[in-house]
């Protein structure tokens, strides 16, 4: 069997850790550079094979420089997913406004616990509960984003002037409340930033971007005050040195999956509207539909339970896009190299981490199938 090692192209090199949501909105990066963090668990599939690019080797075009055209556009955003992909991403997109009006049906980044806590280290984390379960009360920027969303949905006519500018003065407010956020709020405010632009996305098409960025800007640098005022990646890893309270997996979960969808928005409005992430690889896979749903603290403990014996025991998983890309690939291989390595197959891995998506898992597992 030949070394794993000597089937990286030797044009793979890792890049830097990511810190900050900011690196998903900095300049544009080929893909093709990029690997799996280093840092990755040892029971984690990366590093231990080759990698399927997510785009084809190209020169780079710089956004500030570029002659930008709605065919310039189309053609790089199709480099890195199909027509027919983008569509059904867009298609699943377009219902988060109206998810977001129904606390038991959010949008698979918004948490209906989280985005109620501040998470400042000053105070802790504090809960609204009636009857003794927790309620969907949002921090004032998603709280806001909430009533924008039921105008937005509401579809009542001649509304649509007054809705772009309540849109554009909340998003202003935030801009000059940013100094003083917390770190949930910020977070609130990164969320109810993407909801605006996919509320844009609906209305006025992926080329609305290539020319009126400022959407986008404004979640850099939201990114950028979140590293002030909380240490760490924005999009921390799976593995843990030990467990997390419900809260503490909230808040990272909240993270993780946020970044995804960042991803994801990039790849619908193409990277001459909207920059590339500098290392998709090492973007940590959303946890399960179970973990992400539970409606206590005693539900998410018990499914938690098993997530952390299955840790402890060494059990093969995907932790990141990185893995996913190459357990796919190690799937449709012919050599079948990883089998028997993991006992039972690389498709028994593959079907674990399918059997728990929710429908933010689905929409990466139609990016890849793409591939």
């Amino acid at each position: 069997m030949p070394d794993m090692a000597s089937l990286v192209p030797s044009n793979f090199a890792p890049s830097e850790e990511s810190h900050g949501l900011g690196t998903f909105l900095e300049g544009i990066t080929n893909v093709d550079s990029c690997v799996p963090a280093p840092e990755l668990s040892r029971n984690s599939l990366a590093g231990s094979s080759y990698i399927f690019p997510l785009a084809p080797n190209s020169d780079s075009i710089n956004t500030s420089n570029a002659n930008v055209t709605l065919v310039t556009l189309e053609y790089w955003s199709q480099r890195y997913i199909s027509h027919s992909c983008r569509q059904l991403i867009i298609s699943l997109v377009r219902a988060f406004p109206r998810m977001i009006v129904k606390p038991e049906s959010l949008p698979p980044f918004i948490h209906r616990v989280g985005c109620g806590l501040e998470y400042n280290d000053n105070e802790p984390c504090q809960m609204v509960v009636e009857s003794g379960a927790p309620v969907f009360a949002p921090l004032r920027p998603l709280a806001g984003c909430v009533n924008i969303a039921r105008i937005f949905v509401s579809r009542v006519p001649n509304s649509e002037d007054f809705l772009w500018q309540t849109i554009e003065a909340e998003q202003r407010r935030i801009r000059d409340a940013m100094p003083q956020l917390s770190p949930g709020e910020t977070l609130a405010s990164i969320q109810a930033m993407v909801m605006y632009t996919i509320m844009r996305l609906m209305h006025s098409g992926y080329q609305h971007f290539i020319l009126n960025r400022e959407m986008l800007r404004t979640m850099k640098d939201l990114s950028h005050r979140f590293a002030q005022v909380h240490s760490g990646p924005f999009n921390p890893p799976h593995i843990r040195a030990t467990r997390p309270t419900w809260e503490e997996w909230i808040f990272e979960e909240t993270r993780r999956r946020l970044a995804i969808v960042c991803f994801l928005l990039a790849l619908i409005v193409g990277c001459e509207a909207c920059d590339v992430i500098l290392n998709p690889y090492a973007i940590p896979l959303p946890g399960s539909k179970a973990l992400w749903e539970a409606r206590s603290a005693d539900e998410w403990e018990r499914v938690y339970d098993e997530w952390w014996a299955d840790l402890k025991s060494g059990k093969p998983r995907l932790d990141t896009l990185g893995d996913l890309v190459m357990a796919k690939h190690a799937s449709e291989s012919s050599q079948a190299l990883m089998h028997g390595r993991f006992g039972s197959g690389i498709d028994d891995i593959l079907d674990d981490w399918h059997a728990h998506l929710d429908q933010l898992g689905m929409m990466l597992a139609a990016v890849l199938a793409g591939l």
